[in-house]
Order: structure tokens, then C-alpha cells, then sequence
């Protein structure tokens, strides 16, 4: 059931707690995914670093190196995705895994649809295999991150 009511501004400290430590869990099963299942797939692994590289020498002409693209893609993981997904489930939420799988659809969107556009790269990367592995594994970190967000607000409350 849709909640099209927008909730309050103030988030409590537990919330944040939920959130973070969803994107955190999320993002484990995202390095998994991306790190040893993509590569037994592919032949290789989802480089959200390299991507993330790529942006950064396209828009500021600047390479940040691996570890920080990485500590950016953690970052964005643990708190930058989970924030979003708060902000746009305080609008419309359809329940844990409608809302995680589409988050995952726009987290999709935004890495290989917006980000890379703007790195430089062929918007979707052209749909190559990778393309598609990309997106389970964002719906798949999103959907972990969101059951793991809801029971954990859930267990938090009581």
C-alpha cells in the first residue's frame, strides 16, 4: 500500500541507525556480488572505483586514485544511497522489496545512466553484459539494504 503522505523533517537518531546499517549490509552482499560472483560470470568484476575515476577526470580533470574512489563508493553506499532512499520512501512506499528493487533500478540509472554519461562513457555502456550485472547487482544491494533498513527500524522501535 502506497504511504503518500510526507512525514516529518526530523529523523531519529535510531533511524539513521537502520538506514546506514542497511546500506552498510547492502553493501557487503554488493562487494560479494561484484568482487567474486560477477567475475565467475563475466571474467571480471563491476569497478564502481573505475567509474568513479572516470567521472572525476571528465568533470574536474583530476584522477582521485583507487582508494579514494573507493572510500567514495563506500560512502555512497553506506549513507549517500540510504539517504536518497529515505528522502523518496517518506513520499511513496510500496513495502521493503518494492521499495528496495526500485531503488535499485534508480541507483542503476544513475550509475551507468547519468554517472557515466558524465564520465565519458556510452550511456548504459552500450547494455554490454556488464550492463546487466550491474543492475543485479544494484537491485540486489538495494533490496538488502532496504529489508535490512525496515527490520531493523522495526526491532529499534520495540
Amino acid at each position: 500500500m502506497s504511504s503518500l503522505t510526507l512525514s516529518s523533517p526530523s529523523v531519529s537518531p535510531r533511524t539513521l541507525v537502520a538506514l546506514f546499517s542497511g546500506g552498510l549490509i547492502g553493501l557487503v552482499v554488493w562487494e560479494v556480488f561484484a568482487r567474486v560472483l560477477t567475475p565467475l560470470v563475466l571474467g571480471g568484476p563491476l569497478e564502481p572505483a573505475g567509474l568513479i575515476i572516470s567521472l572525476f577526470r571528465s568533470l574536474v580533470d583530476v584522477n582521485p586514485g583507487r582508494p579514494a574512489a573507493e572510500v567514495i563508493h563506500y560512502l555512497t553506499g553506506i549513507f549517500f544511497y540510504p539517504i536518497g532512499f529515505y528522502v523518496l520512501t517518506r513520499i511513496a512506499s510500496f513495502g521493503a522489496v518494492v521499495d528496495g528493487i526500485a531503488w535499485g533500478v534508480i541507483t542503476w540509472v544513475l550509475a551507468l545512466g547519468v554517472f557515466a554519461g558524465l564520465a565519458g562513457l556510452p550511456f548504459m555502456l552500450n547494455f554490454i553484459p556488464l550492463t546487466w550485472m550491474s543492475l543485479l547487482g544494484h537491485v540486489l544491494y538495494a533490496l538488502v539494504a532496504a529489508v535490512a533498513f525496515y527490520a531493523l527500524r522495526a526491532r529499534l522501535a520495540r
